[in-house]
Formats: C-alpha cells, structure tokens, sequence
C-alpha cells in the first residue's frame, strides 16, 4: 500500500480578504503541514489534515504582488481566528479524490462537504505516485465560517485556492 509522504508533499492555501476595510488587510497563505493519507485503489485516494496544524506560510499586502513572511505580531492571532472561527469544533479536513485521466473529483470535508471536478498532473514511479493540482473552495460548503472582524469591514472571500502535492511512496 502507498501513503502520504508529508516530507515530500505540500498543500497551500490562499485566501483574500474583502469588504470596506480590506486594502488594510493581507492576502494569506496557509500550510498543512501534519498530513497523512493513502492511496486506496488504482484510482482513489484519501488524506486527512489537522486544522491546529494549519500555520501561515506567507503573506502581502492585499492588492500587492510581493509574498513574503508574515507579520510576526499578527500570526498568532490570525492562526487562532483559522481554529476558533473559520474552522470552529472541527478536528481535520478530509480528502477523498478519485483519478479520472487528467481530472480528479474531488469531496473535501471540514464539517459539511465540497465537491468539485479539477485538473491534476499524475506522475507514476516505482513505489511512488505523485498529484499535483489547485482547487478552489467554498469556506461556505465546507461549513466554515467567517472570522470575526469588529464592526465587519472586512471579511474573508469565500473562494480558498489550494494548490496541492502529494506524494505516495511506498
């Protein structure tokens, strides 16, 4: 059996703030970086990730191009709001992907679930399998919800793209 090789695997998340307020505010990445998974069959796959171990990677200023290390001071509080209020009571998401040629269809699940058909590079080794693809999804679908900002001049989109690379060895 092939599992996830979180050592040689990355899954990035990007979201963007909007609303009144939200020149002030800075586009996120995120990493998961405590994954595990496997490959189940020929053509389906699972993995799981932990919400507490989703940290900023990155950051800009929104509307900018540059990325780079997020402001110390702000990431504790915006890993904080990620737990307490985007993904309140919700250990993990889940991931459950099936191969079709250059596609996947993919289920993500936080507390409810997303589905959604995407493209995918598939490598095959020996003992190794790798995809590579982006997903965009919906905070909403998943049953997240949005941080709380005082007064709500800012809001986080409801699109996260999530650009992704897993690894099975094995």
């Amino acid at each position: 059996m092939l599992t996830l090789d979180p050592t040689r695997s990355s899954f990035v998340a990007e979201s963007i703030p909007t609303g009144l307020m939200a020149r002030l505010g800075h586009d996120l990445r995120m990493e998961a970086h405590d994954a595990s998974g496997r490959i189940v069959d020929a053509t389906h796959a699972e993995a799981r990730f932990a919400v507490d171990a989703l940290h900023v990677l990155e950051s800009r200023r929104h509307g900018t191009s540059t990325w780079g290390p997020p402001p110390e001071r702000d990431v504790g509080e915006i890993e904080e709001r990620l737990r307490d209020q985007v993904f309140a009571r919700i250990a993990a998401l889940t991931v459950k992907a099936t191969l079709d040629g250059a596609h996947a269809d993919l289920e993500v699940t936080a507390r409810d679930t997303w589905r959604g058909r995407v493209p995918v590079t598939v490598k095959h080794g020996e003992n190794l399998v790798e995809v590579a693809g982006a997903a965009t999804l919906s905070l909403r679908a998943l049953g997240g919800e949005q941080p709380r900002v005082p007064l709500g001049v800012m809001q986080l989109e409801d699109a996260v793209v999530v650009r992704f690379r897993a690894t099975f060895v094995g």
